[in-house]
């Protein structure tokens, strides 16, 4: 059963980093040792529980370990919504301009 949710593993909508992080490593924690994937195989499998930008961001950093890749993705994550936040400024000044023309 618990291979079955680490297969189905998601990142919520509402779920913070942190706390999908903690969710994925204590259920991988969780598998008895004789079926667990192996780390390396773990490291393969975080990434996809993310949206295409965050998995994408992370493979590009090739992290080593599963505490390297929990520690990029928060940075990852605040690049992104930096990123985002800085297209929303500019579509709003580029509005605010046509219509005071």
């Amino acid at each position: 059963m618990l291979i079955e949710e680490y297969n189905q593993l998601k990142r919520h909508p509402d779920e913070t980093v942190q706390q999908f992080s903690d969710r994925f490593n204590q259920i991988y924690h969780s598998i008895t040792l004789n079926v667990r994937p192996p780390p390396d195989l773990a490291l393969l499998h975080y990434p996809r529980d993310f949206d295409s930008y965050i998995e994408f961001r992370l493979r590009e950093r090739s992290p080593s370990t599963m505490k390297q890749m929990q520690d990029m993705v928060v940075d990852v994550e605040v690049n992104l919504k930096i990123i985002e936040e800085k297209r929303k400024a500019e579509k709003e000044e580029k509005l605010n301009s046509l219509i005071k023309k």
